[in-house]
């Protein structure tokens, strides 16, 4: 008796260990896979935010009545820790936490116009320390990218989702654990006590199983795809099952987030859809994007499907509400 409760000690103790060993290995892989995926969309979405803020903020530069609260106001503060102008090595522009950009900032290259750095706060928040050349006119290649846009993007809302995956990935993690300590316990019974064979209850998932698994198939046969075009207006042909955008027939490249956007504005011609609305019913309430981002995507929308990008026909700004699709 003493010898069999051995042997089963010893296999519930081995498949514990194994069990924990593989959750731990194949959850830690599939959290910084999910990091790193989330950590690189992050980056991408604040170069193109930078590149298009670096566009307007040169055309406001170059021309000669441009003021600080224009500024100011391009450059808006949410979502970053500082933001800095310089022109010509001169600092013409600064708000926010002065103090993090006194450093010449060595980062890593993207491009000729383009560094980018991830640094962390003295309580070890991570942020991306960003510089963006102004494209300039200038005499020479140095004095070129003496003029720059710096930025500093904060990332505690992205160190917030991680962490709330790693959490997840944990609960998970236990859950199957117990379920497979307690499987391994009462197989261990059934293995090393035959007498006990008849007093281990059957696993109520052996019976509900099929059931489960025909109410999934059924739910799978009953979706059907979208179909065909979603809605032309003017020049603009969306098409939801091929996911493209055509401009009098002429194929437009769109992001999937710009997509996004198009398509919400086109399902309801006239209507103005506020920024938290975009935000929610194109992006998603989990999106860590900001009504900054919707400006932002707005504007990369106009420059791809309008005629005149500055004088707008399609895509309209209702200032104080938001946007919408002229049905003219």
């Amino acid at each position: 008796m003493m010898n069999a409760m051995g042997v089963k000690a010893k296999f519930v103790l081995t498949v514990f260990l194994l069990t924990t060993a593989s959750i731990l290995v194949l959850g830690s892989f599939q959290w910084y896979r999910y990091a790193q995926d989330l950590e690189n969309q992050f980056i991408r979405e604040s170069i193109s935010n930078a590149n298009v803020l670096a566009d307007i903020v040169r055309r406001y530069i170059q021309e000669s009545s441009y003021e600080a609260v224009q500024l100011q106001e391009i450059l808006m503060m949410e979502g970053k820790f500082y933001a800095q102008i310089v022109k010509e090595e001169k600092v013409i522009f600064v708000s926010g936490d002065s103090s993090l950009i006194k450093d010449a900032p060595e980062p890593r290259r993207f491009s000729e116009r383009l560094w980018v750095e991830k640094k962390f706060l003295s309580n070890g928040t991570p942020y991306l320390d960003m510089k963006r050349v102004l494209d300039l006119v200038a005499v020479d290649k140095k004095s070129a990218s003496a003029s720059y846009v710096r930025l500093g993007y904060s990332m505690v809302q992205l160190s917030g989702q991680i962490n709330a995956q790693l959490w997840q990935n944990m609960g998970v993690g236990l859950i199957i654990l117990c379920i497979v300590t307690v499987g391994a316990y009462f197989l261990a019974s059934a293995w090393f006590n035959p007498s006990k064979i008849a007093t281990i209850p059957a696993p109520a998932a052996t019976v509900s199983a099929p059931k489960n698994a025909q109410i999934f198939s059924d739910e799978n046969h009953n979706q059907t795809p979208s179909e065909g075009i979603l809605v032309k207006i003017h020049t603009i042909e969306i098409n939801e099952k091929s996911k493209q955008v055509h401009r009098a027939g002429e194929h437009v490249n769109v992001s999937p987030r710009e997509f996004a956007l198009l398509r919400l504005l086109a399902s309801d011609p006239g209507r103005v859809f506020s920024n938290e609305e975009i935000l929610k019913q194109a992006w998603g309430e989990n999106s860590y994007l900001t009504a900054e981002d919707v400006k932002k995507y707005v504007y990369q929308l106009r420059q791809k499907l309008e005629l005149d990008p500055e004088n707008p026909k399609l895509i309209v700004t209702i200032r104080g509400f938001g946007y919408k699709i002229s049905s003219n």
